[in-house]
Formats: C-alpha cells, structure tokens, sequence
C-alpha cells in the first residue's frame, strides 16, 4: 500500500525544484506540474519518462481549491518502444499555497493498471528465456545419445 502522505511530500519537494524550470505558471497549469510529480513518484524507478508540458494536459477545476487532473506519461518498455501510460490524480491547493494529493477510486485503478503493465513487461521476457532454456535442455539430452554411441 502507497504511503499517500510520503507520496505528497516527495511530490511537493520535486514540484518545488521543477516549477523553478517553467516560470510562471497559472493555477490551472501548477495542478497539473503537481500530478505530474504525484505520478513521477508512483514510477520513480522507472527512467525515460516523458511528461507533457502541463498546458498540454486537461485539468477539470472543480472548486475550492481541488482539480482532477487527466494526463499521460510515455515510458520505454524493455523492448525500448515508448508506451502511453494514462493517469487521473486529485490534487488540491489550500490557503497557504500549498498543494496535496487526494487519492481516489479512479486513480487507484489507474495504479493498479500501471503495476500490471509493469508486471507483464518483466514477465513476458523471462517466461520467454525459461521456454528457450528447457528447449536447449531437452535437445541436448535427446541428442546426447547419439554423441556418446
């Protein structure tokens, strides 16, 4: 299980060093640096991501501070091909300026989705390596009798 509280202060810290890289930014488009620090931390062991500009992705402002915001990260698979991986974060700014992560059912599933995609991408190339390996052994223990006559 996620950490949600970590999660938003590790977010926060990165937010604080990447915002210094885009300027000045509206509301609209800190939410959106915000989610996309949210999701960096979800998929920090991953390298080659590659975000949107925050003005390229669609924030639904809801009111009060929050924002659901729907953005998408490109990510090398194992094959080195880049892969869209879609995320939905809740994110809300308080009175003092600072933003938050609020998890919710969709983004949970979103996660889970991600994990799996991971999951499949490291399986699918072992699974591949184990078959290849038995292959080789059972040839080489069904010819083996022929060498030794």
């Amino acid at each position: 299980m996620v950490n949600h509280t970590h999660t938003s202060d590790m977010a926060w810290n990165h937010y604080m060093g990447s915002r210094a890289a885009y300027g000045e930014l509206s509301e609209r488009d800190e939410a959106a640096l915000y989610a996309q620090c949210i999701q960096l931390q979800f998929m920090s062991t991953t390298p080659g991501l590659v975000f949107p500009h925050p003005s390229q992705m669609l924030v639904n402002i809801a009111g009060n501070g929050r924002y659901t915001v729907y953005g998408y990260v490109d990510t090398p698979n194992p094959y080195g091909a880049m892969v869209r991986i879609n995320y939905t974060h809740v994110v809300t700014r308080d009175l003092s300026g600072r933003w938050h992560y609020t998890p919710n059912k969709e983004a949970q599933e979103d996660l889970t989705q991600i994990a799996g995609a991971v999951a499949v991408s490291v399986a699918i190339p072992v699974i591949i390596w184990i078959i290849l390996v038995i292959i080789i052994f059972v040839a080489f223990f069904a010819l083996l009798p022929a060498f030794l006559i």
